[in-house]
């Protein structure tokens, strides 16, 4: 279980590498688009909670390793963020429908996309976690 839980942190800590500079770059772009469709307050509230539950998830990772804590544990906090990233999906879906693809095009093709990739990987996390949990 110990090699399962530490492939399961690694790969954590590359989704958490490449969420900072989707956080630090397309995120922040569209945080900036927002604030002119009027809705920046909600978003960065949302990347906000989005952070500090990214902090957690990986604590209780690697409080896993030591048997401190149950891996479904873990499972179901990655559920609660990737229901967050599903949130920010509907903000780009709320701008499009609002008119911004006409000036923020590729921002708004692009970070789609992003998310889309960044939930596939949230998915693979946690049915590694839900089958360590299982064991």
């Amino acid at each position: 279980m110990q090699n399962a839980l530490d492939a399961v942190a690694a790969d954590y800590v590359g989704f958490q590498g490449v969420m900072a500079r989707l956080l630090g770059d397309e995120i922040e772009s569209f945080e900036r688009l927002s604030e002119q469709l009027g809705f920046r307050p909600d978003v960065l509230g949302l990347i906000e909670r989005m952070k500090a539950l990214m902090t957690t998830l990986s604590a209780m990772i690697e409080a896993g390793k030591d048997g401190t804590i149950d891996p479904g544990e873990a499972a179901a906090q990655v559920v609660l963020l990737d229901s967050m990233l599903e949130q920010l999906d509907r903000f780009t879906a709320v701008a499009r429908l609002r008119g911004a693809a006409a000036t923020s095009g590729d921002l708004l093709t692009k970070l789609p996309q992003w998310l889309a990739v960044m939930r596939d990987w949230l998915a693979g996390i946690g049915r590694q976690l839900m089958a360590i949990a299982q064991r």
